[in-house]
């Protein structure tokens, strides 16, 4: 999958710096705690500063692993 592709599964996703910020899916964000960026090979980087397990954050956003690689087929 692309970045552009997992950025479209979130619903107020705003750009911070060189990543992008949005409300947590894996528990009850007020601040947009949820960082999203792409590595240098491409993979997608999702980091809860509240401290969900990525496991956690795909799950609630309706993602599975396999989204957060490039080149994975969409399904």
């Amino acid at each position: 999958m692309t970045l552009a592709w997992v950025l479209e599964r979130f619903q107020n996703v705003h750009k911070a710096g060189s990543a992008w910020t949005e409300i947590c899916p894996a528990h009850d964000d007020q601040h947009s705690s949820l960082s999203i960026s792409e590595g240098d090979d491409g993979k997608i980087l999702l980091k809860c500063h509240a401290g969900c397990s990525t496991k956690a954050i795909i799950d609630g956003a309706g993602l599975t692993w396999r989204d957060l690689f490039p080149g994975a087929a969409n399904n």
